[in-house]
């Protein structure tokens, strides 16, 4: 954390590069938070991501990732946490004005990648948590194309 709230990482926040602001105006709904990797199943990289913001939990039950796993076009899923020492403090920068973000720390972020190109064939991101018995933080949840920017 101290990393995200040094002198220096805020410097570059506020001095956005060139490739930033070329990028930014593309992405939409993007908040900037830290987070460490708890769990993971699966290999894959998929065309499609699934971001699902979760009240509390420390780890996913076996049962949930098993239903995962099983689901056509399922490639990995990722849960994060926050970490214990997260303080991250909300900042507004000119990097933030460009993404229409608002920095913040949530608790759980769950991050399903689908073989799916469009989207067709996966069932919607609240039935997937009702059916795995996981709460939504409301609003926070979306599905995402996933592009390649190498270009």
């Amino acid at each position: 954390m101290d990393v995200l709230n040094s002198p220096e990482y805020l410097k570059r926040l506020e001095e956005p590069s060139e490739r930033t602001r070329a990028i930014m105006p593309q992405f939409r709904r993007t908040v900037r938070c830290s987070l460490e990797l708890v769990q993971e199943v699966g290999v894959g990289v998929g065309g499609i991501l699934d971001i699902l913001v979760l009240k509390d939990i420390h780890t996913l039950p076996e049962r949930a990732l098993g239903w995962w796993d099983k689901q056509t076009f399922f490639e990995r899923l990722r849960l994060y946490r926050a970490p214990i020492s997260a303080d991250l403090k909300a900042k507004y920068t000119r990097e933030g004005q460009m993404r229409y973000g608002v920095d913040t720390v949530w608790a759980t972020v769950l991050m399903i990648e689908w073989s799916s190109i469009q989207g067709e064939g996966l069932q919607t991101i609240g039935d997937q948590a009702k059916q795995n018995g996981l709460t939504l933080v409301s609003g926070q949840a979306g599905r995402f194309r996933l592009i390649n920017l190498r270009n």
